[in-house]
């Protein structure tokens, strides 16, 4: 049987199923693919939630970012004192994990990387998870069929 391919997508198909091969499973068996996860964060009832934020001028913000401000603009006052004068108000939060299938899936690390950094103004703290296609004959049969194609094409070559 004879396939005719491009030569950019041959190189594609290459540099694809290398990347592919040579990138750290996390431990994981082929074929595996990689989500991005966020988290996103809700308010809770008084008590139940995980972290505490603070509203100051219609900005929500952890402990850590008004001790620097308060740092850097008025060391003497305290979150106490912010929170009896009335400047913010406390509230509780807590954190919950949206499920990674909102988040596509990517074959590589790099182009879940890659698309992260080129839309971080959708996520808040985003990370690569890794997946195992768990029985999914579609795409280890795709991975092997890839493999194969450059094969082939690299033994013709030599």
């Amino acid at each position: 049987m004879k396939i005719e391919i491009s030569e950019e997508s041959f190189g594609f198909l290459k540099q694809f199923i290398q990347d592919v091969d040579s990138q750290d499973n996390r431990a994981t068996a082929k074929p595996y693919f990689y989500v991005i996860r966020d988290t996103e964060t809700v308010a809770a009832p008084e008590g139940h939630g995980d972290e505490i934020r603070y509203m100051w001028d219609g900005d929500v913000m952890t402990k850590e970012s008004v001790e620097e401000h308060l740092r850097e603009f008025d060391d003497t006052k305290t979150i106490q004192d912010l929170l009896d004068d009335g400047t913010i108000e406390e509230f509780d939060v807590m954190t919950q994990y949206i499920t990674p299938e909102n988040h596509n899936i990517f074959f590589t690390e790099k182009a879940c990387h890659e698309h992260m950094e080129s839309n971080h103004y959708h996520f808040r703290k985003p990370h690569s998870y890794i997946r195992h296609a768990w029985r999914n004959p579609e795409i280890e049969k795709l991975f092997e069929a890839v493999r194969e194609i450059v094969k082939d094409v690299a033994v013709q070559e030599s």
